[in-house]
Protein backbone atom coordinates (compact mmCIF):
# COMPACT_ATOMS: atom_id res chain seq x y z
CA UNK A 1 0.00 0.00 0.00
CA UNK A 2 1.39 3.38 -1.16
CA UNK A 3 1.44 6.28 1.68
CA UNK A 4 2.11 9.19 -0.58
CA UNK A 5 2.49 9.95 -4.60
CA UNK A 6 4.84 10.95 -7.03
CA UNK A 7 5.27 14.09 -8.89
CA UNK A 8 4.09 13.14 -11.87
CA UNK A 9 5.37 9.73 -14.13
CA UNK A 10 5.83 9.37 -17.71
CA UNK A 11 6.68 6.43 -19.49
CA UNK A 12 10.50 6.03 -18.87
CA UNK A 13 10.63 8.83 -15.69
CA UNK A 14 9.32 8.55 -12.21
CA UNK A 15 8.97 12.20 -10.48
CA UNK A 16 9.37 12.60 -6.47
CA UNK A 17 9.68 16.13 -4.89
CA UNK A 18 11.65 15.14 -1.61
CA UNK A 19 12.80 11.49 -2.34
CA UNK A 20 12.21 7.79 -2.19
CA UNK A 21 12.27 6.19 2.02
CA UNK A 22 12.40 2.75 3.10
CA UNK A 23 8.96 1.85 4.07
CA UNK A 24 8.74 1.69 7.71
CA UNK A 25 12.20 3.06 8.39
CA UNK A 26 12.54 7.10 8.03
CA UNK A 27 16.28 7.25 8.58
CA UNK A 28 16.95 5.08 5.17
CA UNK A 29 16.30 6.94 2.17
CA UNK A 30 17.49 8.55 -1.45
CA UNK A 31 17.00 12.35 -1.06
CA UNK A 32 16.57 15.13 -2.94
CA UNK A 33 18.00 18.56 -1.16
CA UNK A 34 17.19 22.10 -2.72
CA UNK A 35 19.13 22.33 -6.02
CA UNK A 36 21.32 19.72 -7.77
CA UNK A 37 22.23 17.46 -4.85
CA UNK A 38 21.39 14.24 -3.63
CA UNK A 39 21.85 12.72 -0.42
CA UNK A 40 22.04 8.33 0.06
CA UNK A 41 21.43 7.90 3.88
CA UNK A 42 21.19 4.57 5.72
CA UNK A 43 20.29 4.40 9.34
CA UNK A 44 20.58 7.84 9.82
CA UNK A 45 24.51 8.06 8.52
CA UNK A 46 24.89 10.35 5.34
CA UNK A 47 27.00 7.95 3.10
CA UNK A 48 27.19 9.89 -0.02
CA UNK A 49 26.48 13.05 -0.48
CA UNK A 50 26.95 14.49 -4.60
CA UNK A 51 26.45 18.06 -4.96
CA UNK A 52 26.38 19.69 -8.76
CA UNK A 53 27.63 23.33 -8.43
CA UNK A 54 27.33 25.57 -11.67
CA UNK A 55 29.94 28.43 -10.46
CA UNK A 56 32.29 26.05 -8.44
CA UNK A 57 33.88 22.28 -8.29
CA UNK A 58 31.51 19.46 -7.98
CA UNK A 59 31.65 17.39 -5.24
CA UNK A 60 31.36 13.69 -4.43
CA UNK A 61 31.75 13.43 -0.50
CA UNK A 62 31.81 10.51 0.79
CA UNK A 63 30.95 10.07 5.38
CA UNK A 64 29.27 13.98 5.06
CA UNK A 65 28.59 13.31 8.34
CA UNK A 66 31.70 12.49 9.30
CA UNK A 67 30.59 9.06 11.25
CA UNK A 68 32.88 6.19 11.88
CA UNK A 69 32.74 5.03 8.80
CA UNK A 70 35.07 3.10 6.71
CA UNK A 71 34.83 3.48 2.49
CA UNK A 72 36.41 0.06 0.32
CA UNK A 73 36.89 0.13 -2.97
CA UNK A 74 36.91 -3.51 -4.03
CA UNK A 75 38.38 -4.84 -7.65
CA UNK A 76 37.27 -7.59 -9.54
CA UNK A 77 39.73 -10.19 -7.80
CA UNK A 78 37.91 -12.16 -5.11
CA UNK A 79 35.12 -11.71 -3.11
CA UNK A 80 36.86 -9.64 0.66
CA UNK A 81 39.38 -7.83 -1.49
CA UNK A 82 40.39 -4.19 -0.78
CA UNK A 83 42.21 -2.52 -3.35
CA UNK A 84 41.58 0.79 -1.32
CA UNK A 85 40.77 1.06 2.07
CA UNK A 86 39.55 3.91 4.16
CA UNK A 87 40.10 3.98 7.82
CA UNK A 88 37.62 6.47 9.16
CA UNK A 89 38.97 5.86 12.74
CA UNK A 90 42.52 5.87 12.38
CA UNK A 91 42.82 8.46 9.60
CA UNK A 92 44.97 5.91 7.40
CA UNK A 93 44.39 4.84 3.62
CA UNK A 94 45.79 1.01 2.62
CA UNK A 95 46.24 0.11 -1.13
CA UNK A 96 45.65 -3.72 -1.31
CA UNK A 97 45.40 -4.26 2.65
CA UNK A 98 42.31 -3.59 5.08
CA UNK A 99 44.71 -2.98 8.32
CA UNK A 100 46.81 0.13 7.15
CA UNK A 101 49.65 0.45 9.73
CA UNK A 102 50.82 4.22 8.64
CA UNK A 103 49.26 6.99 7.08
CA UNK A 104 49.22 5.17 3.93
CA UNK A 105 50.17 1.36 3.49
CA UNK A 106 50.75 -0.33 0.60
CA UNK A 107 50.95 -3.97 -0.17
CA UNK A 108 52.48 -4.82 -3.05
CA UNK A 109 55.28 -2.86 -5.36
CA UNK A 110 55.34 0.73 -5.65
CA UNK A 111 56.27 2.50 -9.14
CA UNK A 112 56.86 5.67 -9.61
CA UNK A 113 58.11 8.10 -12.46
CA UNK A 114 58.63 11.26 -10.21
CA UNK A 115 60.31 12.70 -7.22
CA UNK A 116 59.64 11.30 -3.58
CA UNK A 117 59.47 14.63 -2.01
CA UNK A 118 59.73 15.84 1.58
CA UNK A 119 60.76 12.63 2.57
CA UNK A 120 63.52 12.25 5.76
CA UNK A 121 63.51 8.51 6.55
CA UNK A 122 62.97 5.76 3.85
CA UNK A 123 62.76 2.18 5.19
CA UNK A 124 62.61 -0.40 3.41
CA UNK A 125 62.10 -4.33 3.59
CA UNK A 126 63.39 -5.03 -0.17
CA UNK A 127 66.15 -2.88 -2.47
CA UNK A 128 65.80 0.49 -3.02
CA UNK A 129 67.22 1.67 -6.43
CA UNK A 130 67.39 5.09 -8.40
CA UNK A 131 68.85 5.92 -11.64
CA UNK A 132 72.42 6.50 -12.15
CA UNK A 133 71.93 9.82 -13.83
CA UNK A 134 69.86 10.87 -10.23
CA UNK A 135 70.57 14.56 -8.11
CA UNK A 136 70.07 13.79 -4.27
CA UNK A 137 71.77 12.23 -1.17
CA UNK A 138 71.16 9.18 0.11
CA UNK A 139 71.89 10.19 3.19
CA UNK A 140 72.96 6.87 5.66
CA UNK A 141 73.30 3.60 3.83
CA UNK A 142 72.54 1.11 6.64
CA UNK A 143 71.60 -2.44 6.45
CA UNK A 144 70.23 -4.91 9.26
CA UNK A 145 70.48 -8.26 7.58
CA UNK A 146 74.01 -8.71 7.32
CA UNK A 147 73.72 -7.77 3.98
CA UNK A 148 76.40 -5.23 1.73
CA UNK A 149 74.29 -3.09 -0.12
CA UNK A 150 75.76 -3.18 -3.63
CA UNK A 151 76.67 0.63 -5.40
CA UNK A 152 76.18 0.48 -9.37
CA UNK A 153 78.20 3.70 -10.79
CA UNK A 154 79.47 6.75 -10.09
CA UNK A 155 79.30 7.17 -6.33
CA UNK A 156 80.61 10.21 -4.17
CA UNK A 157 80.87 10.14 -0.51
CA UNK A 158 80.79 13.65 0.66
CA UNK A 159 81.66 12.71 4.21
CA UNK A 160 82.70 10.08 6.07
CA UNK A 161 82.87 6.29 5.02
CA UNK A 162 82.79 3.44 7.71
CA UNK A 163 83.62 0.00 6.90
CA UNK A 164 83.25 -3.09 9.65
CA UNK A 165 84.77 -5.75 7.33
CA UNK A 166 85.88 -5.86 3.76
CA UNK A 167 85.50 -3.41 1.04
CA UNK A 168 85.44 -4.66 -2.61
CA UNK A 169 86.56 -1.78 -5.19
CA UNK A 170 86.59 -2.73 -8.63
Amino acid sequence: PSTGSFDRTEATKVYAADGFYHTGNDDTYLKFPTGDKIDIVAGGVNFIYAWQRDADVNRLIFNEDNTDTDIIFRSANGSNNKLLYLDASADKVGIKTGTPEEALTVEGNISASGALMGVTHVTASGNISGSSTGTGSFGTIQTTTGTIPTLIGNTTFRDNLTVAGNLDVA
